[in-house]
């Protein structure tokens, strides 16, 4: 009998992904993760949370028993604290949610496993952080939007797309009444992205899949690998409340 890679974790006899997610912020799709993978039948699991700084995000982990570690970091002036931790860990996917640029060593060791979420259609608004390329298609009056997720590379927003969800943006949109639409389309195209990376071979080759979502049209530029339907609004409601 073939021994699991030791780097997958063993959870009721089934073999699962081990994820780490770094966190720097509210953890908004971390709350979505560990939701959504509580309450599904995916094959991951978040094996522990790393923040570079004191944030919401810890505090959920706290509340809901996640292995979490504080380990301030600076790409430049850093003691390979975060690496060690990286390195002990052993995961199969690192999802990036951290206000930091990663180091060379840290993204050579770790290729194809780094998967960062930005909030933009790749390559337009790259380099910017958080909401703030949504705020920048705002402001420079683009007539779309949405999310982008793709491997990190040493060139910032740059790394290879993995998925991506595309929006319209109307005349009389505020970046208030598109901020739900978009957190949503980010956490869908996040756990789609971690699917599609365990297709064989990765990045499975499929059509783009139109789906209304808050009475929204969004385009989806590769088929979501498992069912929306599971996620109704009291399954959103959770992930907002905690």
């Amino acid at each position: 009998m073939k021994k699991p890679r030791k780097n997958r974790i063993l959870l009721n006899k089934r073999r699962y992904e081990g994820i780490v997610v770094l966190v720097s912020g509210s953890g908004g799709n971390l709350r979505f993760l560990y939701h959504f993978l509580n309450s599904t039948s995916a094959p991951f699991r978040i094996i522990a949370v790393i923040a570079d700084r004191n944030c919401e995000a810890l505090e959920f982990c706290d509340r809901n028993s996640i292995p979490n570690f504080l380990i301030p970091y600076n790409r430049k002036n850093n003691n390979n604290a975060l690496y060690n931790k990286l390195i002990e860990l052993q995961p199969n996917y690192i999802v990036c949610h951290i206000h930091k640029i990663l180091d060379e060593k840290l993204v050579g060791d770790f290729k194809g496993k780094l998967i960062n979420l930005h909030y933009s259609i790749l390559p337009k608004h790259k380099g910017l952080i958080g909401f703030d390329p949504i705020k920048k298609a705002f402001a420079n009056h683009d007539k779309v939007t949405g999310v982008t997720c793709h491997y990190i590379n040493n060139d910032v927003d740059e790394g290879e797309i993995i998925a991506n969800a595309i929006l319209d943006i109307n005349e009389s949109e505020t970046i208030e009444s598109i901020s739900n639409v978009i957190f949503r389309c980010g956490c869908l195209s996040i756990i789609n992205s971690l699917y599609l990376t365990e297709e064989n071979p990765p990045l499975f080759q499929s059509e783009p899949q139109t789906l209304n979502i808050l009475n929204r049209k969004i385009t989806f530029n590769k088929e979501l690998r498992f069912d929306l339907n599971q996620l109704n609004e009291t399954f959103w409601e959770k992930v907002k409340e905690n």
